[in-house]
């Protein structure tokens, strides 16, 4: 038998806050942060706030790549004057 160890996100059409939270593994506050500089489009269905599955695609999509560990640097010294 075959186990896939793949994780999934749910497939909805849209998501409120909290599923988004969870699907895209973010804090409520980044969202918020992210919905108030323009970059996370919400739409409102009464109470709730709804983010579709689209627009947190493209979102994904925008951040900026992961960078890699800097290389240590022997010899320089830290902000305590500790070796590194």
């Amino acid at each position: 038998m075959f186990v896939s160890t793949e994780i999934t996100r749910p497939e909805y059409a849209c998501y409120t806050i909290k599923d988004f939270c969870r699907a895209y593994g973010v804090s409520r506050s980044l969202v918020y942060k992210e919905m108030a500089a323009g970059r996370l489009t919400a739409r409102k269905a009464g109470r709730r706030t709804l983010i579709l599955k689209e627009v947190a695609d493209d979102w994904l999509r925008t951040l900026p790549m992961a960078r890699s560990g800097r290389p240590l640097q022997v010899g320089v010294s830290s902000k305590r004057g500790l070796q590194t």
